[in-house]
């Protein structure tokens, strides 16, 4: 049996979570929503009026800013879509799961009404709130992704914290025009010295979300032919294609053999996202990463991959048992509970289990640190007892395999000193 009362928890992939109320949360999914509904100039409109409510400078003007958003959306319709839209989320099973776990630690009715009131007195205090939040569920450790920022917010307790680095923007051509950059040596340079840097600021990872625009397979172009792309991009700034992806290959691949020579992880994103516009599935394929780890050059990088390496769970498996340093983070979707036993259960048969790291993904409300860690333990000792029963794994090993992966892989694979 799974002994977890006292396993502490690292969160190896999560955000700093904005003060929301489920009501709001619920409103940021809708309004992604609604870029797959809306035109363009009408979504831009309503994102705009969104901003002005949020921006407004008192509760007055707040008011005023919001019967504008609300005489919008009543004029489009948007009204009764929202109400939709809460309905069809009322309707998954772990979001109703989401509702429960909330009220019982609040000792209120699992509705969104009696949460929001609920917790309202907590979302005045963000940093009380992250505390409790983490506490809740032995959470001592939570490596966030500050979004290309190197400092973190006063609404999270520093104490358990680390953070990574999103290195996304670097490899944009805007980048190297608002830097006001014409060469490549300039461009390496200055990229070269910022990840030394933000490693010397208490960085301990680097990321890339690129899978939203383009694959994770990295050629090998040489520096002229990064020279001449950069220089095509500069000359004319509406090119991409072939010449965006030889210039961003190029600073890729220096940017992970910089990751390995100051021991420090690649983090990749995989994963659908939430509703709206968001990564083609064929961004996704993790055999991408096949040109990279059998490269001489890129054998002290580790390469992690988050979410499960969703949806090519199985690859990514595969990829975990052939490669020495690839690993894969558990950060599946929240309100994906099915997909995460079958994760789990494929991850748990193929790759070693010193090479996966619980992460929750936490965003929009400090709930989901929380509720994560309480659905992964679930599910995690779940498939564990079924793996048990197949494979007469006895109860030692079952808790070795259920501590390392909640607590002592993301410790020693980071260097944490907890």
């Amino acid at each position: 049996m799974v002994d977890s009362i006292d396993i502490p928890i690292i969160d190896f992939h999560a955000h700093i979570c904005d003060p929301n109320s489920i009501s709001q949360v619920i409103d940021i999914f809708f309004s992604r929503y609604l870029n797959t509904y809306l035109n363009v100039d009408t979504y831009e409109k309503y994102i705009q009026l969104r901003s002005t409510v949020k921006n407004a400078r008192d509760e007055e003007e707040r008011k005023i800013k919001m019967e504008y958003l609300s005489t919008f959306s009543r004029n489009l319709g948007l009204d009764s879509l929202r109400a939709r839209f809460e309905e069809q989320l009322l309707t998954i099973p772990v979001f109703r799961e989401f509702l429960r776990y909330i009220a019982k630690s609040h000792s209120c009715a699992p509705d969104i009404i009696s949460i929001d009131k609920a917790i309202s007195e907590d979302l005045k205090n963000p940093l009380k709130y992250h505390t409790d939040v983490l506490k809740r569920e032995k959470i001592i450790r939570v490596i966030l992704d500050l979004f290309g920022e190197t400092t973190i917010s006063d609404n999270f307790p520093k104490e358990k914290a680390n953070w990574v680095y999103r290195i996304d923007k670097m490899l944009q051509p805007s980048w190297v025009i608002d830097k006001g950059f014409n060469s490549l040596n300039q461009v390496n340079e200055y990229i070269i010295n910022d990840l030394n840097t933000v490693i010397k600021k208490g960085c301990i990872g680097f990321k890339s979300a690129m899978t939203y625009s383009r694959t994770v397979e990295v050629s090998n172009p040489t520096k002229k032919q990064a020279k001449d792309a950069l220089q095509k991009l500069l000359n004319s700034p509406n090119i991409s294609g072939k010449y965006l992806i030889t210039y961003q290959d190029y600073l890729i691949r220096q940017m992970l053999i910089e990751s390995g020579s100051l021991n420090v992880p690649f983090l990749f994103h995989f994963g659908p996202g939430g509703p709206g516009p968001r990564p083609d599935s064929r961004n996704l394929d993790p055999d991408g990463f096949r040109i990279i780890l059998d490269d001489p050059a890129m054998r002290k990088t580790r390469i992690v991959i988050l979410h499960c390496g969703y949806p090519y769970t199985e690859k990514a498996a595969i990829m975990g048992y052939q490669y020495p340093n690839f690993y894969i983070d558990l950060s599946i979707p929240k309100f994906f509970g099915g997909y995460l036993n079958r994760c789990l259960m494929t991850l748990l048969q193929i790759t070693p289990h010193q090479k996966l790291f619980y992460g929750s993904d936490a965003y929009h409300t400090p709930e989901t640190y929380a509720f994560d860690a309480y659905f992964f333990k679930k599910n995690l000792k779940n498939v564990l007892m079924q793996l048990k029963k197949r494979y007469s794994i006895t109860d030692d090993e079952i808790n070795t395999i259920y501590r390392r992966i909640l607590y002592e892989n993301a410790k020693e694979f980071l260097n944490l000193k907890i």
